[in-house]
């Protein structure tokens, strides 16, 4: 991990100072991964270096993440939206194929239709894009009342603790305790994805609704046409680090 934390590097943009990493030949197709809320681009840590065999990998960190810096405008969807999208420009590149993981798939599917000249391709794992997200409870209470019980509440509801991520995954969420304007930030986030305000749902991150989808085909689980455009992985809400083989081939085979 030291090596690719090495690798990081940043981007001083109109709206915000966006981290990200780099890797691969910038001479194969772009792909930017976008992780989801208390992530970061260590999250796709499993997936960089295969993938990077087959495309230019690009792992950014949202404004309130990592070392990204928040501006004061970065409140709701449209301006996080438009933060990625500076990025993106910044990076004269013409055609991307863009992956998102959980609420990085509500920034990743709003991309996918707004810039349909650049972003070719996009991919959704376990998508966060439904009419109104329904929240799980541990979220909730820790965007409310951030801290140690609730930030362990939450991994644990993310990762098994005998995962070898789990112990990343638990400092990630613990370092938001220290970052107020972030959680208010990704608070503001949420309620601007739910339309007014938190809808709970307790099974949420259950293992049937580790989604992947292809492309902009956003179709309801009873639709007929399910099983042609969903892949379900049997893991928790992080495939990519529970299974990371199978992520890796679903990106390979949906944007390559």
């Amino acid at each position: 991990m030291s090596r690719i934390n090495n690798l990081f590097k940043i981007k001083s943009l109109a709206t915000c100072d966006l981290e990200y990493v780099e890797l691969g030949d910038p001479n194969n197709r772009t792909i930017i991964l976008i992780h989801g809320l208390f992530g970061s681009a260590l999250s796709w840590l499993y997936c960089l270096v295969p993938l990077s065999k087959f495309f230019h990998v690009i792992a950014i960190n949202l404004p309130g993440h990592g070392r990204s810096r928040i501006f004061a405008q970065n409140n709701n969807l449209v301006d996080l939206e438009w933060s990625v999208l500076s990025f993106i420009e910044e990076l004269d590149i013409k055609e991307i194929g863009i992956v998102g993981h959980s609420f990085g798939a509500q920034i990743a599917a709003r991309l996918f239709k707004s810039q349909m000249g650049v972003v070719k391709s996009a991919c959704y794992i376990c998508p966060y894009i439904h009419g109104k997200s329904a929240i799980n409870i541990n979220l909730i209470n820790f965007i409310n009342e951030p801290n140690a019980v609730n930030a362990k509440n939450l991994a644990n509801l993310l990762l098994e603790p005998d995962s070898q991520m789990y112990s990343s995954l638990l400092d990630d969420i613990n370092s938001y305790l220290d970052k107020p304007k972030s959680i208010e930030i990704i608070k503001n986030w949420i309620f601007s994805l739910t339309d007014s305000g938190f809808i709970i749902e307790d099974s949420f991150f259950d293992s049937k609704n580790t989604i992947l989808s292809k492309n902009d085909q956003i179709i309801q689980m009873n639709s007929p046409a399910f099983a042609h455009r969903f892949k379900t992985v049997e893991a928790g809400h992080l495939p990519h680090i529970e299974k990371p083989t199978e992520i890796i081939n679903f990106i390979v085979e949906t944007v390559g």
